[in-house]
């Protein structure tokens, strides 16, 4: 599949993965997978074949390689000054791509987390990090959540401080609130089946607790 035709895409970085059933089932869900360097060891795992492998390579053994030597592969040089997953996002992105989620984007290597988690700036509302246990986007202007009643959801400002929050739906409601390093909105919970949030300015982190 043309990567550029994939309106919905699933990325495996190297990060710490689960190889459970519901993640594979939910890898399935996206037309396109790609994997970014070792995270075709985990595609392996799972017992899936991604469409496309990016990276430097500093992580994918000769005999993982081989394993998928029918995939086509995206290789860059190992001295750069972006991560493998910036690059693979350049190459993915596109102006008609709805939603890219990365898997296996958390965890091992803590440099790496944060930069993942604050590369969701850069495309809020259409790229997510997800694990067995959260869901996680940026609000740059507005959402509205489908979930559970008692959903736990955590609010956290990126960037800087992020003002003018206004939410319905949650038990602690927000109004014209700012968060910032001096108050961060954890552990909030549903309560209705649709939640809405609007943030006036700055990156607002948005955690759904989807182990329940």
């Amino acid at each position: 599949m043309n990567p550029s035709f994939a309106k919905r895409i699933a990325i495996l970085c190297n990060g710490a993965q689960s190889h459970s059933q519901k993640i594979k089932s939910r890898i399935e869900t996206f037309p396109l997978l790609a994997a970014v360097d070792g995270g075709a060891e985990h595609c392996r795992h799972l017992g899936l074949k991604p469409h496309l492998i990016i990276g430097d390579f500093d992580s994918c053994s000769a005999d993982l390689l081989a394993f998928f030597s029918d995939v086509p592969c995206k290789r860059f040089p190992a001295d750069k000054d972006k991560t493998d997953l910036e690059l693979a996002l350049e190459e993915l992105m596109h102006p008609g791509t709805e939603e890219i989620t990365l898997f296996g984007a958390l965890g091992n290597r803590i440099d790496h987390t944060i930069s993942n988690i604050m590369l969701l700036s850069r495309f809020p509302g259409r790229l997510f990090i997800e694990d067995e246990q959260t869901r996680l986007f940026v609000i740059d202007q507005k959402v509205t959540l489908s979930c559970p009643v008692g959903q736990l959801i955590s609010l956290i400002p990126l960037n800087g401080p992020a003002t003018d929050i206004h939410t319905e739906g949650l038990k602690w409601k927000l109004s014209g609130a700012t968060l910032d390093k001096h108050f961060i909105g954890i552990s909030n919970r549903a309560e209705k089946s649709q939640v809405h949030i609007t943030v006036g300015h700055g990156d607002l982190l948005c955690c759904l607790n989807t182990s329940h």
